[in-house]
């Protein structure tokens, strides 16, 4: 973001804000980097998990996988947009106090 932003902005911009800017942006991509082979591997394991369900358990099987994809899917989305939204508090809170500090 911190490169996106036009010299125009950046002129009430503090030393303080710009930095919280850029270690959040590096903390983003740290994070990213961090969980994109999940990406790749879990639909595979997904796979031969339920796979291995079926041959086991036959149709009680597919009973546990709607009970994951139509109960613990949305509150999984509603869990991290909550998360969203609290994180989102806490920069705001964390960019008064640098602003507060570098004054």
């Amino acid at each position: 973001r911190v490169l996106r932003i036009k010299a125009s902005g950046m002129a009430g911009a503090t030393t303080g804000h710009v930095v919280n800017l850029a270690s959040n942006d590096v903390e983003r991509f740290a994070m990213a980097s961090m969980f994109w082979p999940y990406l790749i591997f879990a639909p595979i394991e997904a796979l031969v998990v339920i796979v291995l369900l079926w041959f086991e358990l036959g149709y009680g099987a597919l009973a546990g996988l709607g009970i994951l994809i139509f109960i613990f899917l949305p509150l999984q989305f509603w869990f991290s947009s909550t998360y969203a939204k609290l994180r989102l508090r806490a920069a705001l809170h964390t960019d008064y106090r640098v602003k507060l500090m570098s004054e």
